[in-house]
């Protein structure tokens, strides 16, 4: 969409350089520059470099099979990032796969999964834990009256 003769000279000078001759090389050059695919990269802290092939893939899937939209997307980016510290498509994957299967199409519809995972949490943590057998604790508790066996101990009489 743009109507500068210098930019559109200096796109078909560089695709000149790159060997592109057709309109599908065109088109397959081109898709690589999507505006999507920036807006993802930058979500995951990436910057000055193109998405590699197996990102534009997971981008696609995530965006037309899943048919998530780009805020939705750019948070579970973000939400990578701040659990794993550094940017991690398969982990952003492993989010939007939930989602998907939690049918969870709005960022409110992720806030309202995070306040029940948050109460469901709260509950788990607030019953009491029972002693599961190990061998710490697989034996017979036994329940002195330590002031009993201190009075005999010290030969006081009851």
């Amino acid at each position: 969409d743009h109507r500068s003769i210098r930019y559109i000279e200096t796109v078909a000078m560089a695709w000149k350089e790159e060997g592109i001759t057709t309109v599908e090389m065109a088109k397959d050059s081109t898709s690589r520059y999507s505006k999507e695919y920036f807006s993802v990269l930058k979500a995951m802290g990436i910057t000055n470099r193109n998405p590699a092939d197996t990102e534009i893939a997971l981008i696609n899937t995530w965006t037309k099979e899943y048919g998530f939209t780009m805020d939705l997307i750019q948070e579970a980016c973000s939400r990578t990032v701040l659990q794993t510290g550094q940017p991690s498509f398969p982990y952003a994957d492993k989010i939007l796969q939930s989602w998907s299967k939690k049918k969870i199409r709005t960022l409110e519809d992720v806030r309202l999964q995070d306040a029940q995972h948050q109460k469901r949490k709260l509950e788990k943590a607030d019953k009491p834990k029972s002693a599961t057998p190990n061998r710490f604790n697989n034996f017979h508790q036994r329940d002195y009256d330590f002031a009993e066996y201190e009075k005999k101990l010290l030969n006081k009489p009851n």
